[in-house]
């Protein structure tokens, strides 16, 4: 066959692979209003050249909806159907009540196809082993006793980096949150950020967050485009994936490899994996089935960079809060450091840590969902494979459960009038900042607390102050949501602060409790 041939027949293979886009996108477009697209192609360029879009897509949704005079938004991309909603209302009928229609995630070539990620248990599709999966990542989180020593510990060691004086706050907190992970489930200690363990944890947090970096995730556009070899010009995707590959075979096997040698030795430290090989294999099931599992739910364990970033941000911006909060911690703590045994016991600490989860929701889209199904919603009509995304941005900023000035960071919001946590608007935050029905984030227990924790700890031993930009100019409050990054994880403009202990008293608390825990 000549090369000409070749060619017209790739050439009608793609004409081919267009038109039945079009005809399928014609028959399946929900019936909600949406920026006019075009042919072939639908809203593509919409997505990716829409300056509000691409620098903060809750608020460009948003827009968009009181545009349509609708509570939600339609696209059109080639081969698929996104729907984003922008009213609680809308999101608690489907997403939650309506979980059964609206559970499964959309076929993510290049994540999980490619680079691995569906071991990962957000990006899982909805069938058997995500269920199974789900049911023994709740056994683990729920091992408190596991758990809560190595969180308390792990926001020690922060203290007493801090206490040392290095500025580099941000490399502290990845690892802050990277002991916290590993310690709770391989019972290892990191005692550096540069160490393999923990460089290999932030490799993973940026590839799976790389979709911004949109020429790498062509393939999610054209899945045909996986089978063209690496060498294929304009194929670097291809290494990207292979590379991605290793980094989430080695974050499994690992430390996972680490536990097994330790336990075989009988010097394994108490840990999540640690007690669930022993709970197998003691059991009446053994399976190695059961043991990869674990491994896999290990390596899924999340962390809370982006929130313990913003707090340290908003807190230094906003010092009014700060006195509160430590006035309000030094009241009850009487000279120790806070504990598990103050949760829930201190309301404004907890207003804080409501309003830093409200004000910058670390997804600020979710992550999205697909129906399984056709649906229809007070007469719009929804077809089935359709990615349908809350707006937490938008969701968390209603007027109507959240009071007015709500682009403004005011934790007393979060409080009633006898100063207590607000019930409604505590359950409404919490029934939208983790995601809804049998999607609902897994580990928000665990995102919570470490949030809690680390937040408490730091108002009653420290005074963060002096919050500025790159430039070493003083950052303004008024705004700086706006200067966020919104994709596809919520993260704060770069920014440097002052921390200094709050007291010699303080300092000398700081170091004599580390000595029990370093």
């Amino acid at each position: 066959m000549s090369d000409i041939s070749l060619a017209w027949g790739a050439a009608s293979g793609i004409a081919l692979l267009f038109l039945i886009v079009v005809f399928k996108q014609r028959a399946d477009k929900s019936t909600y209003p949406g920026p006019r697209g075009w042919p072939i192609i639908g809203n593509l360029l919409d997505l990716r050249s829409t300056q509000p879009l691409l620098k903060h897509p809750g608020k460009a949704f948003r827009d968009w909806g009181r545009q349509c005079a609708s509570r939600a938004v339609s696209l059109q991309i080639p081969g698929a159907s996104m729907l984003v909603f922008n009213h609680i209302k809308d999101v608690q009928e489907l997403l939650a009540k309506r979980s059964t229609i609206y559970t499964d995630r959309p076929r993510a070539v290049m994540l999980n196809e490619m680079m691995g990620g569906d071991s990962l248990l957000p990006f899982m599709k909805y069938n058997e082993r995500f269920k199974v999966t789900r049911k023994i990542f709740h056994q683990l989180t729920t091992t408190k006793e596991i758990v809560r020593p190595n969180q308390v510990q792990a926001v020690r060691r922060l203290l007493r980096r801090l206490l040392d004086g290095s500025s580099d706050y941000d490399k502290h907190v990845r690892l802050m949150t990277g002991d916290f992970i590993l310690s709770s489930s391989y019972g290892i200690t990191p005692q550096s950020a540069e160490e393999p363990y923990i460089k290999r944890s932030n490799n993973l947090v940026i590839l799976v967050s790389e979709p911004n970096q949109r020429d790498k995730y062509i393939a999610d556009v054209f899945p045909w485009l996986k089978y063209l070899p690496a060498w294929f010009p304009g194929a670097t995707f291809k290494k990207t994936a292979l590379d991605a590959r290793q980094h989430f075979a080695d974050a499994r096997e690992l430390p996972f490899q680490h536990v097994q040698d330790q336990m075989a030795k009988g010097t394994a430290k108490p840990s999540l994996a640690a007690h669930f090989i022993d709970a197998i294999q003691s059991g009446p099931d053994s399976s190695e089935v059961k043991v990869r599992k674990m491994n896999e739910l290990a390596a899924s364990l999340g962390n809370t960079n982006a929130a313990i970033w913003s707090y340290i941000l908003l807190i230094a911006l906003h010092p009014e809060v700060q006195r509160k909060g430590q006035a309000a911690l030094d009241n009850v703590l009487n000279g120790r450091l806070p504990t598990f045994e103050d949760w829930n016991t201190i309301p404004y600490v907890d207003a804080i840590v409501n309003e830093i989860f409200r004000y910058s929701p670390i997804t600020p889209l979710g992550v999205p969902h697909v129906t399984r199904t056709d649906d229809v919603n007070e007469g719009h009509f929804i077809p089935k494979g359709t990615m349908v995304f809350g707006n937490l941005w938008a969701l968390l900023r209603e007027e109507e459960i959240y009071g007015p000035n709500i682009d403004e960071f005011i934790p007393e919001r979060f409080l009633n009038q006898e100063g207590q946590v607000d019930s409604t608007k505590n359950y409404y935050l919490y029934d939208t900042a983790f995601g809804w029905g049998r999607r609902i984030c897994p580990g928000k227990d665990l995102a919570h607390e470490m949030l809690w924790l680390t937040a408490a700890s730091l108002l009653a031993t420290f005074d963060i102050t002096n919050p500025v930009d790159a430039d070493g100019k003083p950052i303004d409050p008024v705004g700086i949501n706006d200067k966020y990054t919104q994709r596809p994880v919520s993260m704060p403009p770069f920014f440097t602060v002052t921390v200094k202990p709050r007291s010699p008293v303080v300092e000398s608390l700081i170091r004599e409790d580390i000595e029990e825990v370093f």
